[in-house]
């Protein structure tokens, strides 16, 4: 059974889990530039790989998750998935262990069982301790995560790899949001978050043709086809 401690504002269980990954899609892109040109979903998912491990999740509250959805910011891909990131690099502060020795949730898709928790796993099947051991610390890493993303001064909403970006990201660290990356890890630290939000976008007008204004700025990038996921893979 899992076991619990707790960071300021949740609970942190942490205990015997499986991960598995499925491949849903690819991408093609041209060979000499690297840019992308589609992304194509398979007609049927390939058979998911898994295996037995160890991990350590908490679960934030649905009023974070509307809070930042109703701004147009995306809570677990763009928050959830950017903090993540930034644990698994400095994992190896708290606990001994490399930076190859945790994963994360890549691609949450819709209907995933777990895609709103923030969530780390053991990448060696079967454990090794890792999670046990860096439960209890789990809230001075909190707080370290988001001292680095506030030195950081990129100035960047996706992040660099100074802050929330990493190199072995099954996402290639696209949807990530240092906004909101910054009120997950504020909300569980204890501190108040509610200030911090980016304003409501603008309502229709009710005399007007009934399109929403944009703001500047609040435009986001439409994806054409899903990418390659992990259903919990690394990165």
């Amino acid at each position: 059974a899992p076991a619990t401690t707790t960071v300021p504002a949740s609970a942190v269980h942490f205990g015997p889990m499986r991960v598995s990954k499925s491949v849903y899609g690819y991408r093609q892109k041209a060979k000499l530039t690297g840019k992308l040109l589609d992304k194509c979903e398979l007609d049927q998912p390939m058979k998911p790989h898994s295996f037995d491990t160890c991990g350590l999740w908490l679960d934030p509250p649905s009023a974070l998750r509307d809070a930042l959805e109703e701004r147009g910011d995306a809570f677990a891909r763009g928050g959830l998935h950017a903090a993540e990131h930034l644990l698994l690099s400095l994992a190896p502060l708290a606990v001994s262990c490399s930076v190859f020795d945790l994963g994360c949730q890549c691609t949450r898709r819709k209907g995933d069982e777990h895609a709103e928790r923030l969530l780390l796993f053991e990448r060696i099947s079967g454990g090794a301790g890792i999670a046990a051991e860096l439960g209890p610390k789990l809230g001075d890493l909190l707080a370290a995560a988001h001292r680095r993303l506030l030195a950081c001064d990129c100035g960047r909403p996706g992040g660099c790899p100074g802050c929330i970006q990493i190199a072995r990201c099954g996402e290639y660290n696209e949807g990530l949001s240092r906004q909101a990356c910054d009120i997950v890890l504020r909300w569980s630290l204890g501190m108040e978050w509610e200030s911090h939000l980016p304003p409501l976008p603008a309502k229709p007008d009710a005399k007007g043709d009934g399109e929403t204004p944009m703001l500047k700025g609040d435009a986001s990038e439409t994806e054409t086809a899903e990418r390659l996921c992990l259903v919990c893979g690394e990165g």
